[in-house]
């Protein structure tokens, strides 16, 4: 679309109004749960820029997040430049660290209590995805804007100039204008739900 949506999220890390799960920290102590201390001093020790590049991965996609990084490295390389990665497992993190990839260890239990966890992995997506939620808002609450991909949107092309034509934004996403999207209680609030495939969280107030 030629015309931009500017959307003001509030400046909280307390994610409540869109999940209904019940969270292992209150909103005003999720900064200081173990997790959240190891991921800020990692961000501290990488020397970020402003825009950082979010991902999250479970060693069973291992395979597809090295599909994104090679082509982010052919097509779209400032991508790369400060990216983060988060690791549902401890896994995925030993090896990334040890290539170099700053990452951080965020097991969905340990942000969300309603967890059923099988040998197949996390049985509630929805959790999973609060979870990452969670964690993006915590990046704003730090003053980060985060570009959040999936890691099977295989990079094609750099996709800065589309950022910087929509600089006054507080989101850039493609909008989904189905019932059938999640979650059904944003649908209903706004006529349409935030693809979160590709989408700009900026850390305006």
């Amino acid at each position: 679309s030629s015309e931009s949506k500017q959307i003001v999220l509030s400046n909280s890390i307390n994610t409540e109004f869109v999940s209904p799960y019940e969270f292992t920290y209150p909103a005003d102590v999720m900064i200081t749960s173990h997790w959240a201390v190891s991921m800020k001093r990692k961000l501290d020790e990488g020397k970020f820029g402003k825009q950082l590049t979010f991902l999250m991965v479970s060693f069973d996609y291992f395979s597809t997040l090295l599909n994104w990084l090679a082509h982010a490295k052919l097509h779209a390389e400032s991508l790369m430049e400060n990216l983060l990665v988060m690791c549902l497992d401890e896994k995925c993190e030993i090896i990334l660290s040890k290539k170099g990839i700053v990452s951080f260890l965020v097991k969905p239990e340990d942000v969300v209590k309603q967890y059923v966890v099988s040998k197949r992995g996390y049985k509630s997506y929805d959790g999973i995805v609060t979870a990452r939620l969670t964690v993006l808002r915590l990046l704003n609450y730090w003053g980060y804007d985060v570009l959040e991909m999936d890691i099977d949107a295989t990079v094609m092309n750099d996709i800065q100039p589309i950022l910087i034509h929509f600089k006054d934004s507080d989101i850039i996403s493609s909008a989904v204008n189905s019932p059938d999207c999640a979650p059904r209680v944003t649908y209903d609030a706004w006529g349409f739900c935030l693809c979160m495939g590709v989408i700009l969280i900026k850390s305006n107030p």
